[in-house]
């Protein structure tokens, strides 16, 4: 089991968990369903080889 989740102000946010590896899809579809990303705030990526897509770097 895995998890993915964002941090605002030190506060999780939009904790999705998964089996298996990330990859690319299942990256970029919790980046779009983050509802918590307010105008202003990003999300950081690192090397992972699921963070550089064309579609993910947009």
């Amino acid at each position: 089991m895995n998890s993915i989740s964002g941090l605002v102000d030190n506060t999780p946010i939009a904790l999705m968990r998964f089996k298996g590896p990330c990859d690319t899809l299942l990256f970029q579809a919790w980046v779009f369903l983050i509802k918590e990303l307010k105008p202003g705030q990003g999300v950081i990526m690192d090397n992972a080889s699921f963070h550089k897509s064309k579609r993910s770097r947009e």
